[in-house]
């Protein structure tokens, strides 16, 4: 084996672990309305700062959780995207949280500084619920604002869209 098919391979098993959509640019976003719907979890991370903050406290407002790593092109390719959707949404009806799974949290804070992301980053406080273990990431989860899960988006997508404009907003 060369040291190219060495190295291919390591970046292939690496990426492998991270998922892309091509980006959605429709106005209209489709939403699951169901009763039966999973809840926001009962779930503590951390912000930058150190505070802790339970996911089931969130409940009242629309809540976009997105889990993300800085090791991940797909990951860092749909950032900037949320950052613009971010800025966009009133904080009233709507919070992120930028659910870095990062080993280590600085390397998270760390990227998003270097880039001038601007986003609510927040690490685990323990292991993900079951909702959020995914295959691969980035994968996107949107609550309503009674904490019924209407989209779960797996892999990249473009956010800074009217249609996640007025979802968030609602």
């Amino acid at each position: 084996m060369n040291k190219f098919t060495l190295i291919a391979g390591i970046a292939l098993i690496s990426l492998g672990s991270c998922k892309s959509n091509t980006p959605d640019s429709s106005e209209d976003i489709v939403v699951n309305v169901d009763a039966s719907a999973p809840e926001l979890p009962d779930f503590e991370v951390k912000d930058a700062s150190g505070k802790v903050v339970n996911l089931k406290s969130l409940k009242g407002k629309n809540v976009l959780v997105n889990i993300w790593a800085s090791w991940c092109p797909p990951c860092k390719a749909e950032m900037p995207s949320l950052a613009s959707l971010y800025s966009s949404v009133d904080a009233s009806k709507a919070t992120f949280v930028m659910l870095a799974i990062d080993d280590d949290f600085m390397n998270s804070l760390q990227w998003l500084s270097e880039k001038n992301i601007k986003v609510p980053a927040y690490y685990p406080m323990g292991n993900l619920p079951e909702l959020f273990n995914v295959q691969g990431i980035p994968a996107t989860f949107i609550f309503n604002k009674d904490g019924k899960l209407i989209k779960k988006i797996d892999g990249a997508e473009n956010y800074n869209t009217g249609g996640y404009k007025r979802l968030l907003s609602k």
